[in-house]
């Protein structure tokens, strides 16, 4: 059995066969399949604390939101990322995040539509910044419409909204299986 830590994941391989005999046989065999894999499961469970002082609350942020960023490992209430625009200058902005007392999540000024590499202490964060939600296509609606001589899909009746076609189903189903009682196929 091998336990590790990969990108951050909790990988466990067990290269073992016939384990949960242990679990059916009772005695010490039951108790040390519960101890390993009770192990195993807390170990997995267990929480991984990010190292960085702050990192970004919402997966999708538009332009003209505001960020917000959540408290990481570190208590302090003020918080300073260097934020850098791929594919820019090169010029690093830093943004300042005070925490009020007791919050978790703090917001920070808007900044404009790209993907940002971010420098914290304790490590790095990524910032992807979309366009704004009024550049987004919107689903076309239609406000009146004209009836040709083809119907439309949506509007042509289904049979399932008859009562009779399950009425007459069954009938045909009981009529078929009193038939089959009288001619003694059971």
């Amino acid at each position: 059995m091998a336990g590790s830590e990969i990108d951050g994941r909790r990988v466990v391989v067990v290269s073992a066969a016939g384990l949960w005999r242990w679990r059916f046989r009772g005695g010490a065999g039951a108790s040390a399949f519960t101890a390993l894999w009770g192990a195993i499961f807390d170990w997995l469970a267990t929480e991984h604390a990010d190292e960085r002082a702050v990192v970004p609350a919402d997966g999708l942020v538009r332009e003209g939101d505001s960020l917000r960023w959540r408290r990481g490992a570190y208590t302090d209430s003020v918080a300073t990322v260097a934020l850098t625009r791929r594919g820019g200058a090169g010029r690093a902005d830093s943004v300042v995040v005070r925490f009020p007392a007791g919050a978790a999540v703090a917001a920070t000024a808007p900044i404009p539509a790209g993907v940002y590499d971010g420098r914290v202490r304790g490590g790095r964060v990524t910032v992807v910044v979309n366009a704004s939600a009024e550049w987004l296509p919107r689903r076309p609606t239609v406000t009146a419409t004209r009836r040709s001589g083809a119907a439309i899909a949506d509007l042509t009746p289904r049979l399932r909204a008859f009562g009779w076609a399950y009425a007459a189903v069954i009938l045909a189903l009981s009529g078929e299986w009193i038939l089959r009682r009288r001619l003694g196929l059971r």
